[in-house]
């Protein structure tokens, strides 16, 4: 005999369940009419079976395609430029006369090559921590040789005030292109390479603005100012060459970091530092067949 379901609380028949062949677990049957619609369960998982997702990587994906994008775009623009201005100056030269205008084409080409040089080691900083310091680096550049070109094709006379400018701005790409090259090595934790690349960017400051000075300072006619540019000038040039052997000859410790985990590389470089040796050399015993 077999007997109803007794009445749910508000006086429905109850939803009868019949087996799920393919679960293997009870299903619910379609309420009748009238009778509470029972809450949807959403089952997790599916997500909570699979791989974690790295919610960051496509940003970062999308971050460093800009980056390329925007290294590509400003190298095309400053070869490019240089491509054109050195056209011209082959052209002037093999069909042109050598008179004004074809020395002043020369000089243009020979001024937007040494500015695209410079603009070059500047852009060398986009896609790294100090990038804007490269960016503005690369627009003074550009503003310069404008200036400069502006200067060569117009036939005015200025005032001692307008050249001066000149000196300035060549002396300040000079300089800013130097240090943009020589940031590439900030990321170096070695404390000899970051406190050489501190000392020297200090004496290219230093010897700037003693050009600075140099230039628009008058009745400085005496032998220091000149024996000061000349040290500063001989110790900045030997920062600039020694800082990157350096950093060569010294291997980095974060060498060990990408490689492995991040709490077994951070443990290996702390226990390096401690001793005052370099990660190759702490694993070194370890790794000796």
């Amino acid at each position: 005999m077999v007997t109803a379901p007794p009445p749910d609380p508000i006086g429905q028949p109850t939803p009868t369940r019949r087996p799920n062949p393919s679960a293997g677990s009870a299903q619910v049957g379609p309420a009748q009419p009238g009778s509470p619609r029972p809450a949807p369960v959403r089952s997790d998982a599916a997500s909570q079976d699979g791989p974690p997702t790295r919610v960051g990587a496509p940003a970062q994906a999308g971050a460093r395609g800009r980056t390329a994008a925007l290294r590509r775009i400003l190298v095309a623009i400053v070869v490019v430029a240089f491509g054109i201005a050195a056209i011209l100056g082959i052209v002037t030269l093999i069909v042109g006369s050598l008179g004004e205008t074809a020395s002043k084409v020369l000089i243009t080409t020979a001024v937007i090559g040494a500015y695209s040089i410079g603009a070059l080691c500047c852009v060398a900083l986009v896609g790294r921590r100090l990038e804007m310091f490269g960016l503005i680096g690369a627009l003074v550049a550009v503003a310069a040789a404008a200036y400069s070109v502006f200067l060569v094709w117009v036939s005015f006379s200025f005032n001692d005030a307008v050249y001066r400018v000149l000196w300035t701005v060549m002396s300040l790409t000079v300089a800013w292109s130097f240090a943009s090259l020589l940031l590439l090595l900030s990321d170096r934790r070695r404390p000899v390479v970051r406190w050489g690349l501190r000392v020297t960017l200090a004496l290219f400051v230093a010897v700037l603005l003693v050009v600075w000075f140099m230039v628009w300072v008058e009745n400085w006619d005496n032998d220091v100012v000149p024996r000061l540019l000349g040290v500063l000038a001989i110790l900045a040039t030997l920062g600039a060459i020694v800082v990157p052997v350096l950093s060569i000859l010294l291997p980095d410790q974060s060498r060990a970091e990408g490689a492995l985990p991040d709490g077994v590389a951070q443990a290996l470089v702390s226990e390096a530092q401690r001793r005052g040796v370099s990660v190759e050399e702490l694993v070194r015993p370890i790794l000796r067949p």
